[in-house]
């Protein structure tokens, strides 16, 4: 069931992202909602569900982008299982690691996109401008969708309670 809600509010997140772009805020503008349900993932879903539900996240990116179906769901993918092995050592109640990673999340599976998805072709100083655009948004409402899949999903802190006497890393 948690799965289903997962991949429910990553619907609706494309869906608010797409109508943003649709009444013309810039593309650099628009926060990445999915990469925030990625990081989540990450943080408090660290298994192999947890590696589908990213894949699916990244699948429904690719379905609603007119590109190639895969190379958001293998940024994804890979982002997610670089989180997991890092998330354990961070303090992921805080609402400034949460904006932090999913910052870096964003860049990084943004530029695993553009490697993928545009293999032969040469970057412009747009592409990079957008990345770091995206970044920056996606950083700042990552705490409020957080908190948001939390509430829906009942966020379960038998995680935390498992690493509690590990060193935060920020």
């Amino acid at each position: 069931m948690r799965s289903l809600l997962i991949l429910v509010i990553g619907f609706a997140l494309v869906i608010v992202q797409s109508l943003l772009h649709g009444m013309g805020m810039p593309e650099w503008l628009l926060p990445q909602g999915l990469i925030v349900c990625v990081v989540y993932l990450a943080f408090f879903e660290s298994s192999i569900a947890g590696a589908l539900l990213a894949f699916g996240c990244g699948l429904l990116l690719d379905l609603t982008t007119a590109t190639v179906l895969g190379p958001w769901a293998g940024a994804y993918v890979l982002a997610y299982a670089l989180l997991s092995f890092v998330s354990p050592r961070l303090f992921v109640e805080s609402t400034v690691v949460t904006s932090v990673v999913t910052g870096v999340t964003s860049l990084f599976a943004g530029s695993v996109y553009l490697f993928l998805a545009f293999e032969y072709q040469s970057l412009s100083q747009e592409d990079i401008v957008v990345l770091l655009g995206q970044a920056s948004a996606s950083a700042i409402v990552a705490p409020a969708i957080s908190s948001i899949i939390g509430r829906v999903c009942g966020r379960s802190n038998s995680r935390l309670m498992n690493h509690a006497s590990l060193v935060s890393a920020v």
